[in-house]
């Protein structure tokens, strides 16, 4: 898979929204998986896993800069582990 580097400048409020958008979008496909055939699901976490590889990028780039930008996408990536173990019993 080809990795990316994600540079954006943007304001404190436009990067709160990005965020929020972007955890949605995670949980919406975290919903859609749950209901699929074993291949689409593989497929849904691929895109999952990319989508939070995303997030942690935004988040690294605005560690110093916002301490106050909330942090949860080492939550999804061990939700997503557990699934992934799940699947394989």
């Amino acid at each position: 898979m080809e990795k990316r580097k994600v540079v954006l400048k943007l304001d404190h409020e436009a990067k709160r929204i990005i965020c929020r958008l972007l955890d949605h979008h995670v949980n919406t496909l975290r919903k859609q998986a749950e209901e699929q055939k074993t291949f689409t699901r593989l497929l849904i976490e691929d895109e999952i896993d990319r989508t939070i590889y995303m997030l942690e990028q935004i988040y690294a780039q605005w560690k110093h800069a916002l301490p106050s930008l909330p942090y949860a996408s080492s939550k999804h990536r061990q939700q997503v582990a557990l699934n992934n173990e799940r699947e394989l019993y």
